[in-house]
C-alpha cells in the first residue's frame, strides 16, 4: 500500500519552480494615487507633473519645535508646552520610486501669522515661489507642487539632496540669483536653516561634489501691501548682501529681462496669490530689471517708505533706500 504521508522525492534535475505573479502581498499599499492628490484644474509644469505621478506609500507627521539655545531642547510656553518651530504642520512624504517629498497642509496654519500680511500666503507661497524660480530659470527651488494629501489642500516639494553651505561657498552668480529670487518674492524667512543644496557628483573620483543652492521652506512669501504695509519685512542675508554689494552679475539681470510676466502672473494667481502680492513682486521684479541690482526702493514704497530687512540672524535692519541702514538689535 501506498503511504499517504510520505514525501515524495526530488528531482535534481527539474527546472526551478516559477516564482508567483501579481502584486507582491507584502509591499507598502498607497496611500494615494496621482489620480487621488493632483489638483484639478491647476496648470502643471513637466516638473511638478512628474512629481506628483508616484502613489504615496507614507505621510509622517514631523516633530518640529523651536530649540531653547541655552539648554538645546525644545523651547517651552509660559504653560510648559512646547513651541512648534513652523507656522503649518510638516509631513515627511515617502513615494513609490524612491521618492521623497515635504508636504505641508493648509490645514492648522498659523492663522494670524497668514491673516497679518506680513509674511505672505502660506502654502501658496511653496508654489508661488517655485514659480517664480522657473520663470528666472534659476533651478534654485526644489519642485514644489499644489497637492491633495490626507490633510488636505497643501503643497508637496521634492527633498533637497545636498547639505547647507555658506553663502560664500557657492558661485556670485548663484548668490545673486538666490537674492533676486528672495526680494521678487519678499522672503520674510530666508534664515540660515531655510535653504539646503542640490548636489552634483564630481566628475573625477575623489573630488568634492558640486553644490548649488536650494532655497526651502518659502511659506513667509508674497507679503501683502494692502493689508498691513508697516508690518512688511524682508529676511534675507542674501538680500542685504546684494544690497551692499551692488551691481548684479549681467546673466541675471537678462534672466529677469527675459521673464514673461504676464504669464507668471497668472500662475502666480493660479496658486492661489493675491493680486496686490503679484502686483508687489511684479514691481520689484521690474526694479531688478530697470536698475540692474537690488536698490530696496520697491519694497520700500511698498512698506511704509522704510523696509525693514532682517538678516539670516534675525537681527532687525532699517534701510530707507538712501543706503540709510539702521541696526535695531
Amino acid at each position: 500500500p501506498v503511504d499517504p504521508n510520505a514525501t515524495a522525492p526530488v528531482d535534481p534535475n527539474a527546472p526551478p519552480a516559477h516564482p508567483p505573479t501579481g502584486p507582491d502581498p507584502n509591499a507598502p499599499q498607497p496611500i494615494s494615487t496621482p489620480a487621488d492628490h493632483t489638483p484639478q484644474n491647476i496648470p502643471l509644469d513637466p516638473n511638478q507633473a512628474d512629481l506628483l505621478n508616484h502613489n504615496v506609500l507614507s505621510e509622517t507627521p514631523r516633530e518640529n519645535w523651536q530649540i531653547d539655545p541655552n539648554t538645546g531642547q525644545p523651547a517651552l510656553d509660559a504653560n510648559g508646552d512646547k513651541i512648534p518651530g513652523n507656522v503649518n504642520p510638516v509631513f515627511d512624504t515617502k513615494m513609490d520610486g524612491g521618492q521623497n517629498a515635504i508636504y505641508k497642509p493648509s490645514l492648522g496654519e498659523d492663522q494670524q501669522f497668514i491673516n497679518s500680511g506680513a509674511y505672505g500666503p502660506g502654502v501658496q507661497g511653496e508654489v508661488g515661489t517655485y514659480n517664480v524660480a522657473q520663470a528666472l530659470k534659476f533651478d534654485n527651488v526644489p519642485t514644489t507642487a499644489p497637492y491633495e494629501g490626507t490633510q488636505g489642500t497643501g503643497s508637496l516639494q521634492a527633498y533637497a539632496d545636498g547639505p547647507r553651505a555658506d553663502i560664500g561657498a557657492y558661485t556670485q552668480v548663484q548668490q545673486d540669483q538666490m537674492a533676486v529670487l528672495d526680494y521678487v518674492v519678499g522672503s520674510a524667512d530666508r534664515h540660515s536653516g531655510n535653504w539646503l543644496s542640490f548636489e552634483t557628483p564630481p566628475a573625477t573620483a575623489g573630488d568634492p561634489p558640486t553644490l548649488s543652492p536650494a532655497a526651502i521652506d518659502n511659506g513667509a512669501s508674497f507679503p501683502n501691501p494692502s493689508t498691513n504695509p508697516d508690518a512688511i519685512q524682508l529676511r534675507s542675508d542674501w538680500v542685504t548682501n546684494s544690497i551692499q554689494k551692488g551691481t548684479l552679475d549681467p546673466s541675471v539681470v537678462q534672466a529677469a529681462a527675459n521673464v514673461d510676466q504676464a504669464a507668471l502672473a497668472q500662475q502666480l494667481a493660479d496658486a492661489g496669490i493675491p493680486k496686490p502680492s503679484i502686483d508687489a513682486a511684479m514691481a520689484r521684479l521690474q526694479e531688478v530689471i530697470k536698475e540692474g541690482k537690488i536698490t530696496g526702493d520697491a519694497l520700500s514704497q511698498q512698506s511704509g517708505g522704510t523696509a525693514t530687512y532682517m538678516n539670516g540672524a534675525g537681527d532687525s535692519i532699517s534701510y530707507d533706500g538712501g543706503a540709510t541702514w539702521t541696526k535695531f538689535r
